[in-house]
């Protein structure tokens, strides 16, 4: 079986948006503290598209600062790991 996207339309209400929005949010925070701390230069690039459709989300929430928080927590959660890994 081959399903392919190739174009669609979603609706959902204020509280499916915003259901939605931080179940990815948590999501990317769960990989980065699993999987991007091992790969911390290049998390931005991977997950581009993650990011943009974070961004569109949290834009149309009118919640920017939601969005800018991503990065202020991918910062802070790579710190904590390299300051673990110093101490050993």
């Amino acid at each position: 079986m081959n399903i392919e996207a190739k174009g669609y339309t979603i609706q959902m209400d204020l509280e499916e948006l915003w259901t939605l929005a931080f179940s990815v949010k948590n999501a990317l925070k769960t990989t980065l503290e699993t999987h991007w701390i091992n790969h911390q230069k290049v998390w931005e690039k991977n997950e581009e598209k993650k990011l943009k459709l974070l961004k569109t989300m949290f834009n149309a929430l009118g919640r920017q600062d939601v969005y800018d928080d991503i990065f202020k927590d991918a910062e802070d959660i790579f710190k904590t790991f390299n300051n673990k890994q110093i101490k050993q």
